[in-house]
């Protein structure tokens, strides 16, 4: 349940500059992504570094 602060992201669209930049962070730490013990922080550490590009 969300609160009336929170925004819908069911719906969002990315945009190309969004897609481009998640792809690149990927691909910088896709040896990353092998490691089952380590894919939380690492999703965590690609939504703070999309965040703080302001996406």
């Amino acid at each position: 349940m969300r609160t009336k602060d929170q925004k819908d992201t069911s719906s969002t669209t990315w945009t190309r500059s969004q897609t481009l930049l998640l792809l690149e962070l990927y691909k910088a730490n896709v040896d990353k992504f092998n490691n089952p013990l380590l894919k939380k922080t690492l999703w965590e550490e690609l939504c703070k570094s999309l965040n703080s590009k302001g996406f």
